[in-house]
């Protein structure tokens, strides 16, 4: 959502997994209010998400990712030759 300040779109999102967490909390296991919380995931940029967790969980998190990415590009340089 790139027309809504970062602010904003950070405390829509925090809002909506706090009700959708309260109306779970209350004993409405709905499909449908754990569906409702994934795209309000979506309003978490990495900036603020990785706040959350420790920076040892975020470098290794990192890590796995860049290792993904250079493990796939020499299988498609592989395949390719």
């Amino acid at each position: 959502l790139p027309f809504i300040g970062r602010r904003l779109r950070i405390a829509g999102g925090l809002l909506q997994l706090v009700f959708q967490s309260i109306l779970i909390l209350s004993g409405n296991l709905s499909f449908l209010n754990w569906l409702t919380m994934l795209p309000a995931l979506y309003c978490l940029d990495d900036a603020f998400v990785s706040k959350i967790f420790s920076r040892a969980y975020a470098a290794s998190a990192s890590t796995a990712a860049y290792t993904h990415i250079s493990v796939s590009r020499m299988d498609l340089f592989r395949h390719v030759a």
